[in-house]
């Protein structure tokens, strides 16, 4: 069976902020399957704001060299299909091949007007387990 994760994104302007539901886990979501989804809707609050999801929704990075530094913009990793499905719901499939485990950090960017907002979730492949 193929693990399905589904999160409600929303924003809060106030804060700059975007909030991801239910949270992602400290160190990001581990996974340990040779595939996996993760949906992405926006949650009321976004919509009636007149949020939306961008075309790419997604901005990859390269986790930092050394510990407390900054991670460096990157193009998506080749285990992940992003599905843009309208303006308030992706998906992102993982076709999790690694051999060692694999952080794999990105921004979710979201859109209000002329503003950009992002979240930081994280995903991380380990081998997969056979079974």
């Amino acid at each position: 069976m193929i693990p399905v994760h589904n999160y409600t994104v929303n924003l809060d302007p106030t804060s700059s902020t975007v909030t991801i539901s239910p949270p992602f886990p400290e160190g990001g979501v581990i996974v340990t399957t040779p595939l996996a989804l993760f949906t992405f809707a926006l949650g009321s609050e976004a919509l009636e704001l007149g949020a939306t999801f961008l075309t790419y929704p997604m901005q990859w990075f390269t986790p930092p060299a050394e510990p407390g530094g900054a991670p460096t913009p990157d193009n998506p990793p080749p285990d992940f299909k992003v599905q843009w499905y309208s303006t308030n719901y992706f998906a992102v499939w993982d076709y999790n091949s690694s051999q060692n485990t694999t952080q794999h950090t990105f921004y979710i960017i979201v859109q209000q007007g002329p503003n950009i907002y992002w979240g930081d979730p994280m995903i991380i492949n380990e081998p997969p387990v056979s079974g």
